[in-house]
């Protein structure tokens, strides 16, 4: 057990020193829900090369010390003496430990835990533990619905409405050239049409809390929690109930409690025949591909919803983008991201926040080349930000509470067809003219589309509308 601790405690120091990542209940859970890609691809040559230099020595000492009882008044010194020298050396340890992780343990109240190793980990442990019985008795009883007495307005339009949402992946907002950045990071974003929102902040700083959290009417860290995922109807359950055609295609990992009854689909590289799928993994292009197809065979005749997860830019950076996307050089290689310098990660970020653009410019052509057939929105957000070694922090997941910017700052932006617009032809300019100054959160995606659907319920929030203002 005393080397299997050691271990453990080596890699939470690792990556807590290196990468500010805070060991907490939530990363617990990520830890154990995420796929075995995502986890290879962090433990890198010199991360493990790190990993093997604290653990090794206290492994080797653990096998050679022989630890043999003791009675009388040597085990009443040990009883006494252990927790007063534990504590005396816990106070030299958090004196050496560097400035962001010192602002990470004593940041907030009750966060105290989250970098103190095992306690953090035995007690993140307990809790999901606790948290999966609770699970489990709320999964006998029905979901509660969002409005059982909701209904859809009938409108006068000929033509099917479309609305396309893409959730990106660990997109930070800083970095796109559309909210100032000064790097070119979306060129061609910039020439299309499009309402920009460039204060836009996210449920939560990671994906299993985050992406179920946007399809909820009270999408915001103060009352979204994640077990609100089993115990209420979701906004893809509400809007399928109410007989929209929901569809949901993920270039990432899917989450099954939020899927319940939702029709999806994983890309892979046996359902697309086309170079955006190498081996068994694609490229978010394969989403232009897939679109194209659906809009060539016959639309639901009323409404629909297509979301798009895609991979985005979540590490490691440099895997999500093409070769032939590679525009800010030099870059880091995956396997070699410890010996990385900060400005190579940067670029790789970059290049994938460039392909992303060009990913959302394609989907954008897409829909306009069908406007004759089809009223189309696509609205797109990122689950969550990310850090890139910002007050020595890395990645993202940090409590809410305590997260920096970077981590909770999103884009959101969204595009209209002509024949959307035609409706209210005025409004659309009204829209561009505000979004720059307007606060706006992923709580407005739900009520938004409750408008777009022209859906009737008490649960809409009309200061959570993005349409509202115009």
């Amino acid at each position: 057990m005393a080397i299997i601790l050691v271990v453990l405690g080596a890699i939470h120091y690792t990556f807590t020193n290196y990468y500010g990542v805070c060991v907490d209940q939530d990363m617990i859970h990520n830890i154990l829900n995420t796929n075995v890609h995502e986890v290879t691809e962090l433990f890198t040559p010199g991360l493990i090369w790190n990993i093997i230099i604290f653990a090794l020595p206290a492994v080797v000492l653990l096998l050679l010390v022989r630890i043999t009882p003791v009675s009388g008044w040597r085990w009443w010194v040990g009883v006494l003496m252990t927790p007063v020298l534990s504590f005396l050396l816990l106070i030299v340890i958090l004196y050496g430990l560097p400035s962001n992780i010192k602002d990470v343990i004593f940041s907030v109240k009750g966060q105290i835990n989250c970098t103190l190793f095992p306690a953090n980990s035995i007690v993140g442990s307990i809790r999901n533990i606790r948290d999966w019985q609770e699970r489990r008795a709320i999964e006998r009883t029905p979901r509660a619905p969002i409005d059982a007495a909701a209904t859809i307005r009938s409108e006068d339009s000929q033509l099917p409405l479309l609305v396309v949402l893409v959730i990106g992946e660990t997109a930070r907002a800083k970095n796109y050239s559309l909210n100032g950045y000064e790097r070119e990071t979306n060129p061609l974003l910039r020439s299309e049409d499009i309402i920009n929102y460039p204060h836009a902040s996210s449920c939560g700083t990671y994906t299993l809390l985050s992406v179920p959290c946007i399809f909820s009417p009270k999408a915001n860290p103060e009352s979204y929690k994640r077990n609100n995922l089993f115990s209420q109807e979701n906004a893809l359950q509400f809007w399928q109930r109410l007989g929209i055609s929901v569809q949901w295609v993920a270039n990432n990992s899917i989450i099954p409690a939020l899927m319940k009854d939702i029709p999806n689909q994983k890309v892979s590289s046996k359902l697309y025949q086309t170079s955006a799928c190498i081996r068994n993994a694609c490229y978010d292009e394969v989403f232009v591909e897939d679109l194209t197809k659906r809009l060539s065979q016959s639309l639901p005749k009323r409404h629909s919803l297509l979301v798009y997860h895609l991979l985005g830019n979540h590490f490691a950076y440099e895997s999500r983008v093409p070769k032939n996307f590679k525009y800010f050089t030099p870059i880091c290689k995956p396997d070699k991201f410890s010996s990385c310098s900060p400005q190579e990660i940067l670029n790789s970020y970059d290049n994938a926040i460039r392909y992303n653009d060009y990913v959302l410019a394609q989907l954008i052509a897409t829909l306009r080349s069908h406007d004759n057939k089809t009223q189309s929105i696509l609205l797109y957000t990122s689950d969550h930000g990310e850090s890139l070694g910002e007050r020595g922090i890395w990645f993202h997941g940090l409590p809410y509470s305590i997260a920096p910017k970077e981590q909770t700052h999103v884009p959101l932006m969204f595009w209209m067809s002509k024949s959307f617009r035609s409706k209210k032809p005025q409004r659309y300019q009204c829209l561009k003219e505000k979004s720059s100054t307007l606060q706006v959160s992923h709580e407005f995606i739900f009520h938004t589309l409750v408008t777009i659907f022209s859906i009737a319920t008490k649960r809409y929030s009309k200061p959570h509308d993005l349409l509202a203002s115009c």
